[in-house]
């Protein structure tokens, strides 16, 4: 009679764990499937859970190959807070800021395509960030010469002053010397 009860409650146990099922298993099976928004879902429940950094780095992963950059965005600044070492992870952030870059260029959004550069893409810790240091002479010269294009005085004045700021002199006199001069003075005189 012992015997049949350890066997039924051996059994009732191993049903109970293969029914449970691995969450990666099931999530890998919803990716598989191409039931992203399920497998999303599914990804954020055991992250939430305390997966660990392997779960939580594939969960980054997926959300940019599915270009989910708001929730990427939101799930990477977490991740890095905990693992800021991880240069897979922070290339990946590179990444992402170097497409928001090349779009905001791409529309003719000069001043964030800066912003993006300059705040995000200048680290030595990122491996393309000499190619962003080049790009900056390009960009604001675009965004002058859209600006002198659109007759838009203000943000003329913001490019140029960006190029000051930036140590783009040089090209800031080349555009417009007299705006040059003129906002060199302003900034000499407020210090």
């Amino acid at each position: 009679m012992n015997f049949l009860k350890y066997f039924l409650m051996l059994m009732i146990l191993v049903a109970v764990s293969c029914s449970s099922g691995d969450p990666m298993e099931e999530i890998d099976t919803l990716i598989s499937q191409k039931k992203y928004t399920e497998a999303k879902e599914k990804f954020q429940k055991v992250v939430d859970n305390g997966a660990g950094p392997a779960v939580e780095r594939r969960y980054i992963e997926f959300l940019y190959e599915r270009n989910l950059y708001r929730d990427f965005d939101k799930q990477i600044k977490h991740y890095l807070d905990a693992y800021p070492n991880d240069k897979e992870v922070r290339n990946l952030q590179f990444e992402y800021y170097a497409k928001l870059a090349s779009a905001a260029e791409q529309q003719g959004n000069y001043q964030d395509a800066m912003f993006y550069i300059v705040a995000h893409l200048l680290s030595p810790d990122y491996r393309d960030y000499r190619k962003w240091e080049n790009r900056q002479s390009t960009i604001l010269r675009k965004w002058f010469e859209s600006a002198a294009e659109k007759g838009n005085e203000a943000d003329k004045k913001k490019a140029i002053t960006q190029m000051i700021n930036l140590s783009f002199g040089n090209l800031a006199k080349t555009l417009d010397i007299d705006l040059y001069n003129a906002l060199s003075s302003e900034a000499a005189e407020q210090d």
